[in-house]
């Protein structure tokens, strides 16, 4: 398990919503505390992206 992590932020108010390890691959709704706003996240592990250490 990859020790970096990726903020996960509003797109509305770009509150910190949480961290996920990078090296994840999966989609999450997620719904903002501060503003309400409901957003589908997509995050892809650094591998799939094409990045390497």
């Amino acid at each position: 398990m990859s020790e970096t992590l990726i903020e996960i932020r509003c797109i509305n108010c770009n509150k910190l919503l949480g961290k996920v390890p990078d090296d994840e691959t999966f989609k999450i709704e997620l719904k903002c505390r501060n503003c309400k706003t409901i957003h589908m996240y997509k995050i892809e592990a650094r591998e799939a992206q094409g990045e390497q250490n």
